[in-house]
């Protein structure tokens, strides 16, 4: 069966979502479908620097080895119900480390991930964001520390970045009393570029303070300022192309 086969025979992502009523699919609801359907689980195929494997062949050599370099399984120029189950069953099962490579060439480009057993306290954690948001940058990259604090690098969210904690720790209160708004800072932070994303999130964060019966404190540290991207600038030159 090809890759790609889950859009054609499940209606598409974007048919996906329009049915669920939201615009970003939670981790824990794409862990619910791969639950419900243990087939889609095993169409899933992953680009190793050991080859293609199926889940099951991924779980023995991780557990084997520890940890290995995955393809990103992202594709930059269509949103498929494919890519989001892969990187869903990768972040419920594994801890996955974004190495932040130099290499921004148009035609050279490629996302690898660390796939690693997973941390203990990511066993604890159940996320309310969507698969493809937010990821734990590697130490082991030397530009580590270019990116450590930025909200974002190859075009994913910094998993310890304060606004991405911020969003995660009150996911289920601004997803159910504002989808609108959680809908827009998710948009703005998965697809935004360096230069509009810090005054879009901003004028965000205005709206959510303007809403008095929120329950949820914004206070002036989270806002986003250009120390939170300028560090970044070399590693978004590929996304500025028009076709994200």
């Amino acid at each position: 069966m090809p890759l790609g086969v889950l859009d054609s025979n499940y209606g598409g992502y974007d048919n996906l979502i329009t049915k669920m009523g939201y615009s970003y699919i939670s981790l824990k609801r794409y862990r619910k479908m791969l639950e419900a359907h243990p087939e889609w689980e095993a169409m899933l195929r992953f680009d190793t620097e050991a080859g293609k494997m199926t889940a099951e062949e991924l779980e023995s050599k991780i557990d084997k080895e520890g940890e290995l370099i995955l393809n990103s399984p992202r594709r930059y120029s269509e949103k498929e119900l494919y890519f989001e189950l892969c990187f869903a069953y990768l972040k419920s099962n594994y801890t996955l480390y974004l190495n932040c490579a130099e290499n921004v060439s148009f035609f050279s480009y490629q996302e690898t991930f660390t796939v690693a057993k997973k941390k203990a306290e990511d066993e604890m954690r159940e996320v309310d964001l969507p698969p493809l948001f937010c990821f734990d940058f590697s130490e082991n990259e030397p530009t580590y520390d270019k990116v450590k604090n930025c909200i974002k690098a190859n075009g994913f969210c910094n998993k310890e970045h304060r606004l991405v904690k911020f969003l995660e720790k009150n996911s289920k209160v601004l997803e159910d009393k504002v989808p609108g708004l959680w809908n827009k800072i998710l948009g703005a932070l998965l697809q935004n570029e360096r230069n509009t994303l810090v005054q879009e999130v901003n004028l965000i964060l205005d709206d959510l303070r303007k809403i008095t019966d929120l329950g949820i404190y914004i206070p002036d540290s989270l806002y986003l300022t250009k120390i939170d991207i300028v560090e970044n600038d070399a590693f978004n030159t590929y996304l500025s192309f028009d076709f994200v």
